[in-house]
């Protein structure tokens, strides 16, 4: 899935309070780092964040779903960010902090 630089653009702004922000292009999309750790992910003009058991439940409730590899045929770890979200720099740093912690969590 291309990504829209525009939109690509506008989410690390938003996300510079982001300790160690960084990005790289791969598998069509693009990886969002923090400290070389991958907590975000996007695709177009959608953003996904790393989820757990532990901020699912949020994700759950704003009604969004996994990320889905058709290539994998699976779904991954990484949810849809609520537009919601993505219209305010605030709650947007708070999630991807959320983010981050899971994929601290689950790091291998």
């Amino acid at each position: 899935m291309a990504v829209n630089e525009n939109f690509l653009q506008e989410t690390l702004f938003k996300l510079q309070g982001i300790d160690g922000l960084s990005h790289k292009r791969m598998f069509g999309g693009v990886g969002i780092f923090s400290n070389d750790l991958m907590f975000a992910k996007i695709g177009g003009e959608k953003l996904w964040f790393r989820v757990d058991a532990i901020n699912q439940p949020e994700f759950e409730a704003a009604g969004m779903k996994a990320f889905h590899s058709e290539k994998k045929g699976k779904g991954m770890p990484y949810w849809e960010v609520p537009e919601k979200i993505l219209e305010d720099k605030d709650a947007i740093i708070q999630w991807a902090k959320k983010a981050l912690e899971a994929a601290i969590r689950n790091k291998k």
